[in-house]
């Protein structure tokens, strides 16, 4: 279940296991037995997913950034970090709103445009 994936940030070795994961379990599911010298690429190829496990879970993301950019102030406030704490120690982590950030190449600024218009944003989370 992905339940909750909405608000994940993930780290590009979290992305790599995923994809692993998801490759796993289409050669499971297809009957290609480990031993096989089977490539990812003539997996897809053989069952032609619809979407990707990451590809599901960034149209989830951006639905629900844009549920949050139009809904309650204070949960908008704190999904888009404008609560103050104090700085932690060593590398800045990945927050959320960096995450949609580079899902759909835009600005903060721009985010907050794009949303108001629901049919468009869904569309946009969508060819994304």
């Amino acid at each position: 279940s992905m339940y909750g994936c909405e608000s994940w940030t993930l780290k590009k070795a979290d992305r790599k296991r995923m994809d692993a994961f998801e490759l796993w379990c289409w050669r499971r599911l297809v009957r290609i037995p480990w031993t096989a010298r089977v490539t990812n690429k003539e997996v897809l190829e053989l069952i032609k997913p619809e979407i990707s496990l990451e590809g599901k879970l960034t149209r989830l993301r951006l639905t629900y950034f844009g549920h949050v950019m139009r809904s309650d102030p204070l949960e908008k406030a704190m999904m888009i970090g404008m609560v103050s704490r104090t700085r932690r120690r060593g590398r800045q982590r990945t927050r959320w709103l960096d995450a949609i950030k580079t899902d759909t190449g835009l600005g903060i600024e721009q985010l907050k445009g794009k949303v108001q218009d629901r049919k468009a944003w869904r569309e946009m989370a969508y060819r994304t």
